[in-house]
């Protein structure tokens, strides 16, 4: 009895020392189905990418666990089976979103830009028509302990590289109907990058007034709508654009993020906004 007594005794010190007390970390089997993680998207959304992608968004169900997420994240060749090496930017923090549901996964520049390092020593990260998939593992873990419980993967063909630079005027804006709650829908020259079409592209009245609403995106984020919260007037509105609006690639309306030439403006002063007046239809 006393040695059974002393064991317990010298756990519970160990426990204190070194945090063992904590409260464990919930067992797989022990979530209900309503508190299972899922992913619900992973951006850019199109089958075919182009072999200098910027970034991928993986956006979670629930807030998950922030550390060392790069240990379940992989990208793959399809063909041979093979896991790409050193192709995510390794950051001593990881890029997540305040609230936890949205990952981004930044390929390290030095695979996209010419002229660095690791763009000498490892090249591209992709090959021109080769097919890859980007594998969440299922063990990655939500703030709650909670695992997913299947891997996801996005699987996707590469294409040539988006050598562009965005072009407004290559823009074509459909128009609402005044007196409506129609959308207001650009199609747009490409692919661009979803949070930058989010936060950089906003729809303002003719006299700089914020226009309140909810923002969509369709074809591969080919396609911007902007749906208002009320009835479209049968005044001027101004869609405004930040200059720093980046596509799938990097690249913003100032210049490429990969530019040979070294005449890209890319880094240039971002204080004004381009602006595309439109009249809703009477």
């Amino acid at each position: 009895m006393f040695r059974m007594y002393l064991r317990s005794v010298l756990l519970a010190i160990l426990s204190a020392i070194v945090g063992l007390s904590a409260a464990p970390a919930v067992a797989d089997n022990a979530c209900a189905s309503d508190r299972l993680p899922d992913v619900d998207e992973i951006y850019p959304t199109a089958d075919t990418l182009p072999d200098n992608l910027l970034r991928f968004y993986v956006y979670f169900s629930e807030p998950m666990r922030r550390e060392a997420v790069l240990e379940h994240v992989t990208l793959r060749s399809s063909a041979s089976g093979v896991a790409v090496e050193g192709v995510f930017f390794q950051s001593r923090y990881d890029l997540w979103s305040t609230d936890g549901l949205r990952l981004t996964l930044l390929l390290d520049p030095g695979r996209v830009k010419s002229g660095l390092d690791s763009s000498e020593n490892l090249g591209r990260a992709f090959t021109i028509g080769d097919q890859y998939r980007l594998e969440i593992d299922r063990s990655i873990r939500a703030a709650n302990g909670c695992t997913l419980g299947q891997d996801v993967f996005k699987a996707f063909t590469v294409e040539r590289s988006d050598v562009d630079i965005p072009d407004m005027a290559q823009w074509r804006i459909d128009a609402p109907r005044a007196h409506t709650k129609e959308p207001l829908t650009i199609a747009l020259n490409g692919p661009y990058d979803h949070v930058s079409l989010a936060f950089r592209v906003r729809v303002k009245t003719g006299g700089g007034q914020p226009v309140a609403g909810s923002i969509d995106l369709a074809s591969g984020e080919t396609e911007w709508r902007f749906t208002p919260t009320a009835p479209w007037t049968d005044s001027q509105y101004v869609i405004r654009v930040h200059p720093a609006l980046e596509d799938i690639a990097g690249n913003r309306l100032t210049g490429l993020f990969d530019d040979p030439t070294g005449e890209s403006r890319i880094n240039q002063s971002q204080s004004n906004a381009y602006e595309l007046p439109f009249w809703p239809a009477k």
